[in-house]
């Protein structure tokens, strides 16, 4: 078999294996205290301004559009990318943009298993995450899921 044919031979094989997999090209959309790139999600402006005020950390959502629709994908799948993405946002938001931090990230999955996008916030590198306010950011994460399940909703009631 020549080198061509077992190319071929290879690309077939893939081509098939391949066949289940659901490539979406979509962009990254950040909603933060501030603002939202995404007229539909201002509601989580607001909440996400409402956290702001309760713990004093700088948080930011991140989720994907597709020829205007929200991008929901199985599981935690898109989390490191939002991360990345959240990191380049948080460093450039708060009073000392400059200071070294890290970033936690939790996905927000809605009842159907299917994430929505990340919650990611800014810490001070030095500043640890107590298991107490763990628990308050899972649960912010926990709202704008239902956030999204009460929208879909919504949306399926007026349709």
């Amino acid at each position: 078999m020549s080198a061509k044919e077992n190319w071929d031979r290879q690309w077939d094989q893939w081509d098939r294996d391949a066949g289940g997999v659901d490539v979406i090209a979509s962009d990254l959309v950040v909603t933060t205290r501030e603002g939202a790139e995404v007229v539909e999600y201002a509601p989580l402006t607001a909440l996400l301004r409402r956290a702001h005020q309760a713990f004093g950390i700088e948080m930011v959502f991140v989720s994907e559009m597709c020829g205007g629709e929200a991008v929901a994908r199985p599981g935690t799948e898109a989390g490191a990318l939002h991360a990345l993405h959240a990191h380049g946002v948080l460093a450039c938001m708060g009073p000392v943009k400059s200071a070294a931090f890290h970033v936690h990230t939790w996905p927000v999955i809605t009842g159907d298993g299917l994430a929505r996008g990340t919650l990611c916030l800014r810490l001070p590198l030095r500043a640890p995450l107590d298991a107490q306010m763990e628990s308050a950011l899972r649960g912010v994460a926990r709202l704008i899921g239902q956030w999204f399940e009460s929208a879909a909703a919504d949306a399926a009631q007026s349709a």
